[in-house]
């Protein structure tokens, strides 16, 4: 009966209107955004508290002096509390979700614009907080699919690919075919981190002792801008360019568990209540900590392990006769990523999709000349290439396996 009423308002409203109304809503909607895309990954509640507050000072924001746009033209892109200058990107996402919920409402059809815009608004999120700490919260993921599933039951697909078209004989037919939809784009972006792993999982250097080759000197400590932490590794023979071999801390650390393991002839650490010195040894580094251990070298048995927060740490070095670092291909929250989007365009977009973000990011790492192991959020990208498969890709994608004879 709603879905009814919804059709018959939506007919007596010419273009114009439905484009207003949907920039009203879409102003709203792009407020909350902002406040998900602040507070989600900093782990804080996005309806606790449940009014805005101000992200320099944390006063909160009162209803009147928080209307989307329009509150931040009459500041000047200042915040009234604290005169704090606000970040366009707040305002761009408001202007952004204003005009796709303004084109949505004009384009889908009632019925099937809820899942529309939930759709492109989780891709939204999810690559504004990608882009800005290279995460992705799997939760949102996990909780968009579970949108998509439902959608599939009710047989409000986004595409005509998948499973779920084939299975169409009742609600939990099309639903267990979205899921299986799922986890078939799971699969091949899961292939293809297991392949990226074993091709460039870790970098690995080590001297010869016996050649009187000396140990490679390192050194660990912030960044100038105090953004990062940067681990350089000193010896200018490791390096074909004659330079010394640098790698940021959020690019090795894609993971918790990853670690950089050393043997180290010795080792200094810089702590904020004093100095710590250690001889011969094995050094695992993790993102939020280091294990040192002095090793038996008859037994391989670990003694005397000393645990140090990195929090603690002001700066460390030492030297070393072997060093292995991490490498990711890609990051979990990517394959998640890609589950979600099998789940409501079908399996046979996570194909056009993985190769359409891959040329798309490869395009831009060369305009944006990133070097070779430079960390690139590859949701985004993803995000990219759904969309363009909802807005036409599906169609040519389907143009081009005929012409090679696979459909």
């Amino acid at each position: 009966m709603g879905a009814c009423l919804a059709t018959i308002g939506f007919e007596l409203l010419n273009p114009v209107q439905l484009a207003i109304i949907g920039a009203l809503f879409g102003s709203f909607f792009g407020s909350f955004y902002n406040v998900v895309i602040y507070r989600v990954p900093l782990s804080l509640s996005v309806n606790k508290p449940a009014r805005s507050f101000c992200p320099s000072c944390k006063e909160q924001i009162p209803a009147w002096r928080n209307i989307p746009i329009f509150t931040w033209l009459i500041q000047g892109g200042k915040a009234a509390c604290c005169h704090t200058k606000i970040a366009f990107r707040y305002v761009a996402v408001e202007f952004v979700v204003a005009a796709l919920f303004a084109w949505a409402f004009v384009v889908y059809p009632p019925e099937q614009l809820v899942v529309y815009l939930a759709f492109y608004s989780i891709l939204l999120i999810i690559s504004i907080i990608d882009i800005k700490h290279y995460i992705i919260p799997v939760n949102w993921t996990w909780g968009a699919a579970v949108i998509a599933v439902i959608a599939a039951g009710f047989n409000q697909m986004i595409t005509e690919s998948g499973f779920m078209h084939l299975w169409n004989e009742s609600w939990w037919s099309r639903a267990g075919g979205a899921i299986l939809d799922g986890l078939v784009c799971v699969s091949f972006l899961w292939g293809i981190a297991i392949l990226g792993r074993l091709a460039f999982g870790r970098l690995k250097w080590s001297v010869n002792k016996q050649n009187s080759e000396k140990p490679l000197k390192w050194h660990i400590k912030q960044s100038a801008d105090n953004k990062d932490i940067i681990l350089t590794i000193k010896d200018a023979a490791i390096s074909k360019s004659g330079k010394n071999s640098e790698a940021a801390w959020s690019d090795i650390f894609t993971r918790n568990k990853q670690r950089i393991i050393m043997q180290v002839e010795s080792l200094k650490i810089n702590l904020n209540s004093g100095v710590k010195a250690f001889k011969q040894g094995q050094l695992e580094i993790y993102h939020d900590r280091l294990e040192w251990s002095d090793i038996n070298q008859n037994s391989e048995a670990k003694l005397n392990k000393e645990v140090v927060n990195i929090e603690d740490i002001k700066d460390f070095s030492g030297e070393s006769t072997f060093i292995k670092i991490p490498r990711e291909a890609m990051g979990e929250g990517d394959i998640h990523l890609l589950g979600m989007l099998g789940m409501f365009l079908g399996w046979q977009s996570g194909i056009f999709i993985i190769i359409v973000a891959s040329f798309i990011a490869l395009i831009f790492a060369i305009l944006a000349r990133f070097k070779m192991g430079h960390q690139l959020p590859f949701g985004p990208f993803l995000a990219s290439a759904a969309v363009i498969w909802v807005l036409g890709g599906e169609h040519y994608w389907q143009l081009y396996l005929a012409l090679i004879g696979f459909n």
